[in-house]
């Protein structure tokens, strides 16, 4: 068969047989039967008002036109290849496939379109080996978020291996002791290696500082930053990057803990010791340090409050639930004082107690503080 314009050409290699002209077929009812020379063609009519077309339509040339106008079409094709055919000169997009679910209540965590790839099995059953779907994280209109999942089978089982969200790349199946790693071009050059391979490779540092993303935090005029809920047995290290403004001139950075998810932060007169040295950019320096405060100080001078002043660092808490070691933590922070000179203080500080700490506060010494702080957990090796 061969469409041409509003007609259906039948032939038999080559032979013409007869025509179905489409407009007969518009109105719907009855099917709609064409003879020919050695056998009849019977088409069911779908009706204006809907209904089921039953049948198998098979054109000449593989080829299922899809619009009036011509411009997109199904193509079968050699080797199991199946094409959706978009006619167009133009700079604009297309051909779109678009699996759309529809619902009138759609909600956070609902699956929408599936891709299932299937394959045979030794026994020579059907089967499963990967599939990729979209999920509804927010339906919110105007802030709507979705992920996207991939699942592969693994011993048998599907098995969700990655996920796309709003904020990161999620590796469910990865374990403390392995990690991706990456190369100049941000590409996934191994899927994982051991801890000891890492030892190894160039930029380990980069990989071992952001850890995983647990949660973002931007105080805009707080009195402090809160980190709670996020600092847990998962990890038994956690890194804290912050870039921060503070409101008041001349203040120092604190940093407190809690071991009550930041029900009452610990300010005794000798809960902390700390000990550090500030570097000034005209090479002369100088130390700081207590055996026992209110605080740990990370700035050993005071931050300007200039537009182009504040601090930005890094926090590293260890031992965080030991239950013989103090909770310890390795500062290192660079910040503008108060007539813009550079300065950068690096030191270390604990919590003396050994108690469990799930919670940290970002503070001054007075006024409030904004910015962005971000916290990562380090996997357990």
């Amino acid at each position: 068969m061969i469409r041409k314009g509003n007609r259906i050409e039948l032939r038999d290699e080559g032979v013409f047989k007869g025509i179905v002209r489409l407009i007969d077929l518009v109105g719907g009812g009855a099917a709609a039967t064409v003879s020919g020379d050695t056998g009849t063609l019977t088409i069911s009519c779908l009706p204006l008002a809907g209904g089921t077309m039953t049948g198998t339509l098979d054109l000449d040339g593989q080829l299922v036109i899809l619009d009036a106008a011509g411009t997109t079409a199904l193509q079968s094709q050699a080797s199991g290849l199946a094409s959706i055919l978009y006619s167009d000169d133009s700079a604009g997009a297309g051909p779109y496939l678009r699996l759309a679910r529809i619902s009138a209540s759609p909600a956070v965590s609902d699956p929408l379109g599936v891709i299932d790839f299937f394959g045979k099995d030794s026994a020579g059953n059907d089967q499963l080996y990967g599939q990729i779907y979209c999920v509804i994280s927010d339906p919110t209109s105007t802030s709507e978020d979705g992920s996207f999942n991939i699942n592969v089978m693994v011993n048998g089982t599907a098995t969700n291996v990655a996920n796309i969200v709003s904020t990161s790349v999620q590796l469910p199946q990865q374990t403390g002791s392995r990690a991706c790693v990456f190369d100049a071009n941000a590409l996934i050059t191994s899927s994982s290696v051991t801890a000891t391979e890492l030892g190894y490779l160039s930029g380990i540092a980069s990989v071992a500082h952001h850890g995983f993303l647990l949660n973002t935090y931007t105080p805009s005029g707080a009195a402090s930053v809160d980190i709670t809920s996020q600092i847990t047995s998962t990890y038994d290290r956690y890194a804290i990057w912050f870039d921060l403004r503070v409101a008041t001139d001349n203040v120092t950075l604190y940093l407190r803990t809690d071991s009550s998810n930041g029900a009452s932060f610990d300010s005794g007169a000798t809960d902390y010791q700390y000990a550090g040295n500030t570097s000034l950019s005209n090479a002369t320096s100088a130390a700081y340090g207590s055996g026992g405060a209110t605080q740990i100080l990370l700035t050993g001078s005071g931050i300007g409050n200039a537009t182009n002043e504040g601090a930005s660092g890094v926090i590293w808490l260890t031992f965080r639930g030991s239950a013989s070691m103090y909770p310890q933590f390795v500062t290192d922070v660079a910040f503008a004082d108060l007539s813009t000179n550079l300065k950068t203080s690096r030191g270390s500080g604990f919590r003396a107690n050994a108690a469990a700490i799930d919670a940290v506060q970002i503070l001054t010494s007075s006024g409030n503080l904004s910015g962005t702080v971000r916290i990562y957990g380090i996997p357990n090796s």
